[in-house]
């Protein structure tokens, strides 16, 4: 299938502009008379998407007819009797929304389009850019429309479209796309290093803080991989090499479930009562970091590491070690006046476990940037004292608790 439009602005303000075909089909192309935002052309025709400078619009155009091949493969044999179709993703949490349904054209048959203001759907997914997926509903069936074979690189993200915003790094997003696909063996990584073994067991201190450290989970395995029971085997041995005192768990209580087991040196831990255990999510961490969910988890661990009956140091694990702990550790590291160019360095640290998944700095950006209402890249932005400030005045925590925890991690 090959792509035989592309996209130009009617008017003139600037927008990103997105269009999903795959093939040629009938349309009107005079600006006068369509009821699109955009008009439609016959260039570009070895492309799949168009894509101009980024601005306050962001336009969605999906090309019914274009889509033939992927359609009849879902079942959709007939395209009169396509009920709805709409975009999911990062931005609305991958459901289905009616501020996200597409309009049918009624002057350019076959085509649904849909018109967003760019900061409305500017909500990176694991990328750092936001991702989205057409779904087309016919009856009680939604078919999902991934990436097709002539998607250009840099506008795709694992089997996900993203959106490119102008200034946007398309050759970062390119290798990003490249690393997330990577999936290692055992024998990829040197565990003859101290660094192949903190990449397979993402076990590292937090930059700066001689006493928290951040890992994979200890005993739970969250993939069916080679290198799964070797990488636990390093937290633990990681955990008695560096003294590690007390630990907070942000994934819920578990249990060990054969061949899964928990060190007699994991154990000591629990049965000391020096394990906090928290159960917050993905979602919670990165798209409402501004609510009272995540500051309460916030003020627990900042009490649980100020109880002076807990020891220092402290190791801070969800099942990854990836995303509630990346975020989390964030947090802490910022409020002890760690840059954000070591926050962030460190958080992509955990792309090397080689688990075929990838996040992006710009996704824990977004979550601070939501949370504290400032940018922690932007040159001048005192993260420290934005943190600080956030979580007193909204009652989470006192001057005196966290000049307290700093000195304890520190």
């Amino acid at each position: 299938m090959t792509f035989k439009k592309s996209l130009m602005l009617a008017g003139g303000s600037l927008f990103i502009l997105l269009l999903s075909a795959c093939g040629s089909s009938s349309t009107n192309t005079d600006a006068s008379t369509t009821d699109l935002p955009i008009t439609l052309t016959d260039a570009a025709s070895d492309r799949t998407f168009a894509f101009t400078a980024a601005g306050d619009q962001v336009v969605f155009v999906f090309d019914v007819s274009a889509q033939s091949d992927i359609l009849e493969a879902n079942g959709i044999t007939d395209i009169s009797t396509i009920e709805r179709v709409e975009v999911r993703g990062s931005f609305n949490s991958w459901s289905s929304s009616e501020d996200f349904y597409l309009t049918a054209s009624s002057t350019d048959e076959g085509i649904w389009f849909l018109s967003v203001d760019a900061d409305e759907i500017n909500i990176p997914g694991n990328s750092g850019q936001p991702e989205y997926k057409f779904v087309v509903t016919v009856g009680e069936t939604s078919s999902w429309f991934n990436v097709s074979e002539n998607t250009p690189v840099g506008y795709q993200f694992s089997g996900n479209h993203i959106l490119v915003f102008s200034g946007d790094n398309i050759e970062t997003i390119i290798a990003n796309d490249a690393q997330a696909k990577n999936e290692k063996s055992l024998s990829d990584f040197d565990l003859t290093t101290i660094e192949g073994q903190q990449e397979i067991s993402n076990f590292r201190q937090v930059p700066e803080l001689s006493n928290l450290f951040r890992s994979y989970h200890p005993f739970k395995q969250s993939r069916d991989m080679e290198a799964e029971a070797t990488r636990i085997e390093y937290v633990n041995s990681f955990m008695v090499t560096n003294n590690i005192g007390s630990v907070i768990t942000l994934s819920g209580e578990e249990a060990a479930v054969a061949p899964e087991f928990i060190t007699d040196y994991m154990q000591a831990i629990m049965d000391a009562g020096d394990n906090l255990l928290l159960d917050i999510s993905y979602k919670l961490v990165y798209f409402s970091s501004d609510g009272d969910e995540f500051s309460a988890a916030v003020k627990s661990t900042v009490e649980f590491i100020n109880d002076d009956s807990h020891p220092a140091p402290f190791l801070i694990h969800c099942r990854l070690g990836t995303d509630r702990t990346g975020v989390l550790t964030a947090v802490l590291a910022g409020l002890s006046g760690v840059s954000w160019d070591k926050i962030a360095a460190d958080y992509q640290l955990s792309n090397r476990l080689g688990i075929s998944e990838f996040r992006d700095q710009g996704l824990l950006r977004y979550s601070l940037r939501h949370m504290l209402n400032v940018d922690p890249a932007d040159e001048g932005v005192d993260l420290q004292q934005a943190l600080v400030n956030y979580f007193i005045n909204n009652a989470t925590l006192t001057q005196s608790q966290i000049d307290k925890m700093v000195a304890k991690i520190n």
